[in-house]
């Protein structure tokens, strides 16, 4: 789904997983939309950018200073909260982003599912 605004995908059907890889459109506005397309246990799999979640201010010639990481992160977790998410587990991708920013797995699903997850 390349080229896609991810914002207004429509699905035939809901799914169970839905993966995650955007550039500009932050966490807050691109979860709950996951969370449409997922049956109910349904998971989302993120790749959460902090240089695209920071701020102008924050980020420094495009690259987001590695002290400003943990305080994005932080900021953005809460978002997600406020959208009704879960996060169930993160991990640092061993694949750095666009100027050797660090980037991070996350596994959500719905704080409304009513499925028990096993990991």
């Amino acid at each position: 789904m390349e080229r896609t605004n991810a914002l207004h995908v429509v699905l035939p059907e809901k799914v169970d997983l839905v993966t995650i890889d955007v550039a500009w459109t932050r966490q807050r506005l691109i979860i709950p939309a996951a969370f449409r397309l997922l049956r109910d246990g349904g998971l989302v799999v993120t790749l959460v950018k902090p240089q695209y979640e920071a701020t102008r201010k924050e980020r420094r010639g495009g690259v987001l200073p590695r002290e400003s990481v943990s305080e994005v992160l932080s900021r953005v977790r809460t978002e997600v909260r406020l959208v009704d998410g879960e996060i169930l587990a993160e991990l640092e991708s061993p694949i750095k982003g666009a100027g050797g920013n660090t980037e991070f797995l996350w596994l959500v699903r719905s704080g409304n599912s009513t499925s028990e997850i096993r990991c």
